[in-house]
């Protein structure tokens, strides 16, 4: 059937499913320099965009506005055994007409556009080839589709899915870039896009008749890890009624600001709206970036990325044999771990029983990898992982003399 995002009834309730999920505010290393650009010129925006995490989705349909992801609403229904697991969902709305799949992997949407069908048999056929790829870990579907599916596919029960709509991230009219911030930012850019792209995209310029030279630098992942925990362990705002369910940190990319985070959920048996009331008070007086979704509030502080030279090279390394390695260096207290596809690289996911500093000092041994993200929820800390990569940046001492 037609590919795109489209309305999807579910148990009475609107969704979209066919959803095309793109990386929101990506880094020079998830994406080409052209997609880059592309994205920095206002009229080739789409008219509506959903945000979720760091997922984006953009559509011209109107008649989408206002309503949230058939993939966030299962995602939000999930086992905490199933957010730690690639998941292919298999799903049909209401009246049988339309059928979808999707990924979920650590809980989040792979990259990519979501399947339609509007045949069982187009759906299971898709499904099985995924399968057969072997890097689905779990077939999660609806009851009423088991029977279509061979035995080998081990479907497990769609459960829980939010229906609660207002928990979800809708269709909003996208903010369209200021066009002279855009140019000062695209003047930017070219300045100093060579950080990761090299001389390459510096030639876009052909005004300047030199070649600037460059310097390859990596990541001080000892000095993040001290800031990050510096960080999550200054004073924070206490909100009354409310607890601290996760807390994590995340490097800045390229053209983005890194951040530490505490996310505080309502605390079971408090009146909602008492203490929705209450956080509205503390948390209109803090001075940093407040997310607020439903019954969850997330707190930011910004995190800032400091660099190394170095004359290192990126190594090539296979999706099990960087696994393998990550995994002997949390011998010990590993919960869990497996490897996803997140655009054109392999990312880990490790789980384990360590705290931060434990797991930051298991981190830091490995040399070989780059962090994306650590959270601790449920006395758990999580890490996400890809193997270790070189930047490329202009020479700072030929942009400011005497710079080091």
């Amino acid at each position: 059937m037609e590919q795109g995002a489209q309305r999807f009834v579910y148990n009475g309730t609107e969704y979209v499913a066919g959803i095309e999920w793109k990386l929101k505010n990506a880094s020079s290393a998830e994406m080409s320099w052209k997609d880059w650009l592309k994205q920095l010129k206002p009229e080739k925006q789409d008219g509506y965009a959903l945000h979720w995490d760091t997922r984006i989705a953009t559509t011209n349909d109107r008649t989408l506005l206002g309503l949230g992801a058939m993939a966030q609403a299962v995602s939000f229904g999930l086992t905490e055994e199933l957010r730690g697991l690639n998941v292919l969902v298999a799903l049909s709305d209401d009246a049988g007409s339309i059928l979808a799949a999707f990924v979920l992997a650590a809980g989040r949407p792979v990259l990519g556009r979501e399947s339609l069908f509007d045949t069982r048999q187009a759906l299971v056929t898709h499904c099985v080839s995924l399968l057969e790829e072997g890097e689905i870990d779990v077939l999660y579907c609806l009851e009423d589709l088991k029977p279509d599916f061979p035995d080998s596919a081990n479907c497990v029960t769609v459960q829980a899915v939010e229906a609660d709509t207002r928990k979800l991230s809708p269709f909003k009219k996208a903010q369209l870039a200021n066009p002279v911030l855009v140019a000062a930012t695209l003047g930017a850019a070219l300045l100093f896009a060579g950080f990761q792209y090299g001389p390459s995209l510096i030639a876009l310029a052909p005004s300047s008749p030199k070649t600037v030279p460059m310097e390859r630098v990596v990541p001080d992942w000892t000095r993040f890890a001290a800031e990050c925990s510096d960080a999550l362990n200054t004073r924070w705002p206490s909100i009354p009624g409310w607890t601290v369910t996760t807390t994590g940190c995340s490097p800045p990319t390229l053209f983005g600001q890194g951040k530490a985070y505490k996310t505080f959920t309502i605390v079971a048996g408090h009146n909602e709206t008492i203490a929705t009331r209450i956080a509205q008070v503390i948390y209109a007086h803090w001075p940093r970036p407040v997310i607020v979704n439903g019954s969850t509030i997330t707190i930011e502080e910004p995190l800032a990325m400091h660099w190394q030279k170095s004359k290192a090279v990126a190594t090539p390394v296979t999706a099990l044999d960087f696994q393998h390695r990550v995994a002997r260096r949390f011998v010990g207290v590993l919960a869990s771990i497996a490897t996803t596809r997140e655009g054109n690289r392999s990312v880990v996911r490790i789980t384990t029983q360590a705290g931060y500093a434990d797991a930051f000092h298991r981190f830091l041994a490995l040399a070989d990898a780059d962090l994306i993200s650590i959270t601790q929820s449920k006395g758990k800390t999580t890490l996400l992982l890809v193997p270790a990569s070189p930047r490329e940046r202009p020479l700072l001492s030929h942009i400011r003399p005497g710079a080091a």
